[in-house]
């Protein structure tokens, strides 16, 4: 049996967006909503390129942000978010809406909100992952990976009566001073050196973007092809062949987006063979 810590980020402010997303909605709130736009189409318009040269430019001035381009496009669609709802959307999602399927009006809508307004847009986003990432994301991953070579993974952190005492905490014992799981952190320092708590967050990914341009290439070229995307008729074919050339190039680190596409064009193929 293993003991994991699924649940954190969720139930304490844990993601980036947790942190971030709120202050750019307040932020918004600031702005009118013509400028807001105009702002969005300004940044929208530079290609990611530009904007990694202008912040490989701009350093030691501003911290040293990775793939600032496809961040930036990312704030872009942020700033034309009319509901906090859409927001979280927007910052959780790989892909921006509308861009890759042909047809954008057939993508899942953000939906109302959760707390109707009550727990203000931290605690909203923090809810969105717990309901929605954590159980279809973070927990089917968990499960399979583990029962795969019969290990049994157990959940402390999702106990019920953890989950209660996390959800009526004020904010402020979960984000503080632009850090989430404030309140985690100050229990590990307790018990643990500073260094292992206060660390730059790091996820259990594996080298898909290698394995891309690698031992997976074939593979995905074959569910990539032009003719193929274009028969069936789905995504924009100029768009994920441009992605996919620039991922095998090395100059833009798009294996993420990839990989959503691939999943569904594997997905679509093994239930056409069924």
């Amino acid at each position: 049996m293993a003991l994991s810590g699924d649940g954190g980020d969720e139930l304490f402010g844990g993601y980036t967006r947790h942190v971030w997303g709120p202050r750019v909605w307040r932020a918004e709130a600031l702005l009118p909503a013509a400028l807001r736009a105009r702002l969005s189409r300004f940044i929208a318009d530079r290609p990611p390129d530009v904007w990694d040269q202008l912040f490989q430019r701009a350093r030691p001035l501003v911290p040293d942000v990775r793939i600032a381009g496809i961040r930036m496009h990312k704030l872009a669609a942020a700033l034309g978010a009319l509901t906090p709802e859409a927001m979280h959307q927007v910052l959780s999602s790989h892909w921006l809406s509308g861009d890759v399927l042909r047809e954008p009006g057939d993508q899942v809508a953000a939906g109302p909100a959760l707390l109707g307004g009550v727990g203000g847009v931290a605690h909203e986003f923090m809810l969105r992952d717990l309901v929605g990432y954590l159980p279809d994301d973070i927990l089917t991953k968990v499960d399979r990976a583990s029962m795969a070579v019969s290990l049994e993974a157990r959940e402390p952190l999702l106990d019920h009566r953890l989950v209660e005492f996390a959800w009526r905490l004020p904010l402020h014992f979960k984000v503080r001073g632009g850090t989430g799981k404030w309140l985690l952190r100050r229990l590990l320092d307790r018990f643990v050196p500073p260094a292992l708590v206060s660390g730059q967050k790091m996820g259990f990914g594996v080298p898909l973007g290698a394995w891309l341009r690698g031992p997976l290439r074939d593979w995905a070229e074959a569910l990539l092809s032009e003719e193929r995307l274009a028969r069936e008729g789905v995504f924009d074919v100029r768009l994920l062949r441009e992605r996919w050339a620039e991922h095998l190039a090395g100059t833009r680190p798009w294996e993420f987006h990839l990989w959503d596409v691939l999943m569904y064009q594997a997905w679509t193929a093994a239930n056409r063979l069924t």
